[in-house]
């Protein structure tokens, strides 16, 4: 099984795929962690894609991989 780092090095080499990985891995952990603060299933949605479309778009400013998600 792959790690985060490996998932995190592919997406930086333009892997889209892997970055898919990391989505999946975690989505459902987000969208709970937003449901909680925001108690609106649809508004949770959103923040957990804004979450992940901010992540891509930070990921080469990762500095340990294997930090993904802490």
């Amino acid at each position: 099984m792959e790690t985060d780092a490996f998932f995190v090095g592919q997406a930086l080499a333009g892997d889209e795929r892997a970055f898919a990985c990391l989505v999946e891995k975690y989505r459902s952990d987000i969208f709970a962690l937003c449901l909680a603060k925001v108690k609106n299933p649809q508004d949770a949605e959103e923040l957990t894609q804004d979450t992940f479309a901010r992540a891509y778009s930070k990921l080469s400013q990762l500095k340990d991989g294997r930090k993904f998600f802490q």
